[in-house]
């Protein structure tokens, strides 16, 4: 769904979407799972058992609600279960995202962003000093954290919601981090 817009998906599942064959330890293997454009919406999906990134999501005001995001970066490289990096006005409503080896999710210069009454679990199997939800050096503009269960995060020296340096007008409230 490169550069899609307005399209609605409902009830897929995809497993497996990036399994490498051969691996190459300088270089990842490519991403799928890719949704850019405008005013798309993934409604009730499924994305499990990735190397890398289960979705990666960009564009402007697109919507993934009532998903089920699990198993991902199971190589532990740079990337997050949901790679929300770069988005305009996402929203993240009602998601179980769980088990990954980095980030839950990584909104890195994410602006308008919403992510709320998510269950948020099992992040960092194979990383330290980063959070479940993480972006750096980025200003939300108004983004919205709230509402979430951030829980059995593993890993030394990691957080739950991780605002890191040089990160401003995030507003987040009533979640439970344990």
């Amino acid at each position: 769904m490169r550069d899609s817009n307005h399209c609605v998906i409902r009830g897929c599942t995809t497993t497996y979407s990036d399994y490498p064959t051969e691996l190459d330890i300088y270089q990842n293997p490519s991403l799928t799972n890719i949704v850019t454009g405008r005013g798309n919406q993934l409604l009730g999906c499924t994305f499990a058992y990735t190397a890398l990134s289960g979705l990666t999501i960009k564009g402007v005001n697109n919507t993934l609600t009532d998903c089920l995001i699990h198993t991902c970066n199971y190589l532990g490289a740079h990337k997050a279960s949901v790679d929300a990096a770069n988005s305009q006005g996402l929203k993240i409503k009602y998601c179980t995202i769980r088990g990954s080896g980095r980030e839950l999710i990584h909104f890195k210069k994410a602006t308008r962003l919403q992510i709320m009454h998510c269950d948020l679990s099992d992040a960092n199997r194979l990383s330290n000093d980063t959070g479940a939800l993480k972006c750096w050096g980025t200003d939300g503009a108004g983004s919205v954290i709230a509402y979430n269960w951030v829980h059995d995060n593993q890993g030394s020296n990691t957080v739950g919601i991780y605002l890191d340096n040089y990160s401003s007008n995030f507003f987040t409230y009533k979640c439970l981090s344990t």
